[in-house]
């Protein structure tokens, strides 16, 4: 069995969005397969405020704490799903409704959850 690990990075802004990356890195084959989570103007605009994020004045921008925040524990609460089924995910996933979505405050307990079941994470 291949020596395979999921690496998340930290979110980033870049050309009006926010994305984070997960990549897989098989170090047996030395390959490493990427895919993307991006929220773009309209999602961060009119749907992060329904989730938990406060708005600011610079919304699209990396001093948005907010949205860099709530991306960041979206896509931990994925780990798992990205781990269990690597090819069914998708390469790039956009993020348009807050529909379904977790608010920050419900990731933010899970995330505490988390970290008292497994100190290390």
């Amino acid at each position: 069995m291949s020596d395979i690990k999921i690496e998340i990075s930290e979110p980033y802004f870049e050309n009006q969005k926010f994305g984070i990356c997960i990549d897989r890195i098989d170090y047996e084959n030395e390959e490493i397969d990427e895919k993307h989570i991006d929220m773009g103007k309209l999602f961060c605009f009119f749907e992060l405020s329904k989730l938990g994020v406060p708005k600011i004045e610079n919304l699209m921008s990396s001093k948005n704490a907010g949205a860099m925040k709530w991306l960041e524990l979206y896509t931990n609460s994925l780990r798992e799903k990205y781990e269990q089924d690597w090819k069914k995910q998708p390469k790039r996933l956009i993020l348009e409704k807050a529909e379904a979505l977790p608010t920050l405050e419900d990731l933010k307990k899970v995330e505490e959850k988390i970290k008292k079941t497994n100190p290390k994470i």
